[in-house]
């Protein structure tokens, strides 16, 4: 397929198959804003954990309930009226943030919306909707997708010692309770500036185990 002029978007999942690559402009503002935290980031993942870390800071102070007319707003749009105080934000505007501040830097980033289906039946599904927006990032010196999500402040998590596990595989572990206890969670403390390995029971927001269950459902690439 060739289109003249040739678009700026880049492909992704199925369901959606192209979305808006960052401008331009918008590459500069990240480089700008956030490109000193990235100093000797040598992998994807690293770049991921640097952005996370400082989005932390930036975001927290402005969490809660944004202004209905957020939801039209692209992700730098989001963050600007946020750190200004012109609004709040939730795990929506945290991970949209996040994922496009990934791509500025060259970091493959996608979105992941968490819905619970209440009921299935041949008129269509009834779904408790909005419960949770959530990032993944590919990192390829690893060649895999890794869990990230800075509502959490989480930056990935393992099986013990092997990770960092993908949502998938977290999805998968954290829903069996033989193998939910080894889970570890790698958590940023925002006080220390360290971060930490922790069991899920030592995590700041114990509700992480809200991801277990085998009817929640994941939209990969959710913008």
């Amino acid at each position: 397929v060739q289109i003249t002029p040739p678009l700026e978007c880049e492909s992704r999942t199925p369901e959606s198959w192209g979305v808006p690559a960052p401008t331009k402009e918008e590459r500069r503002f990240a480089k700008a804003t956030w490109g000193k935290h990235l100093k000797g980031a040598k992998t994807d993942y690293a770049k991921a954990q640097a952005l996370a870390k400082a989005l932390c800071h930036e975001l927290w102070p402005h969490n809660g309930a944004p202004r209905p007319e957020l939801q039209y707003y692209s992700a730098f749009e989001m963050y600007r009226a946020m750190v200004s105080g012109k609004s709040k934000g939730f795990c929506v505007q945290f991970n949209m943030i996040f994922v496009h501040a990934c791509k500025c830097f060259g970091v493959i980033a996608r979105n992941m919306h968490i819905e619970r289906p209440v009921r299935y039946d041949e008129r269509g599904w009834v779904m408790l909707q909005g419960m949770h927006t959530t990032a993944e990032v590919f990192d390829r010196t690893l060649n895999r997708w890794i869990f990230t999500d800075i509502r959490f402040y989480c930056l990935g998590a393992y099986l013990g010692d092997e990770g960092p596990l993908s949502t998938g595989e977290f999805h998968l572990f954290i829903s069996q309770p033989y193998w939910r206890d080894r889970l570890r969670f790698e958590i940023y403390d925002m006080t220390t500036r360290k971060v930490k390995r922790l069991p899920m029971k030592d995590c700041p927001r114990t509700d992480i185990h809200f991801y277990s269950g085998w009817n929640t459902v994941f939209h990969v690439g959710h913008e």
